[in-house]
C-alpha cells in the first residue's frame, strides 16, 4: 500500500496543500511576493501533483521543476523546515494517519535539495576544515 493511500488520497492532499499555502502566502514579507488568485491556483495545482507523485499515488510527475512551486513558500533551509512540518502535521491529522509521520518525514527530506537550491548549513559545518600549517 502507498503512503498516498494510507494517508487518504486526493483529498487529503489538497486539503493539506490549500492550507499550507493560505498560511504561508498570507506571511509573505515583501509586496513583490504577493501572488495573484490565478497563481496561487497553479501553485496549489502544482504542489498538489507533485506530493501525490512523491507518496506514490501517481507514476509520474510532468509539472514544472519543484523549486520553482517551493521558492514561493520557502527559499531557506530553515523555511523548508517549517513548510515540512506543516506538511507533516495537515496530512497525519487523523488518528489513524499520526503513526505515518516518519514516513511523510522521510518523504519530504528526500526532495529538500531539490526545493531550497542551497547547500545545507549542517552539511557546510561537517566538511573538513583546512589548517594552513608552518613548515
Amino acid at each position: 500500500m502507498t503512503l498516498y493511500i494510507e494517508l487518504g488520497g486526493r483529498s487529503v492532499i489538497e486539503r493539506a496543500v490549500r492550507q499550507v499555502l493560505n498560511v504561508r502566502l498570507q506571511n509573505t514579507s515583501r509586496p513583490s511576493d504577493v501572488m495573484l488568485p490565478h497563481q496561487a491556483e497553479l501553485l496549489r495545482e502544482d504542489l498538489t501533483e507533485f506530493l501525490i507523485f512523491l507518496f506514490g499515488g501517481a507514476p509520474f510527475y510532468e509539472g514544472p521543476a519543484i523549486h520553482h512551486a517551493f521558492s514561493y513558500i520557502c527559499n531557506s533551509h530553515s523555511a523548508f523546515d517549517e513548510v515540512r512540518d506543516m506538511f507533516i502535521e495537515e496530512l497525519t491529522l487523523r488518528p489513524q494517519t499520526a503513526g505515518l509521520r516518519p514516513q511523510v518525514h522521510a518523504a519530504l527530506e528526500q526532495i529538500r535539495h531539490h526545493a531550497v537550491r542551497q547547500p545545507h548549513p549542517a552539511q557546510m559545518q561537517e566538511r573538513p576544515q583546512l589548517q594552513a600549517r608552518s613548515f
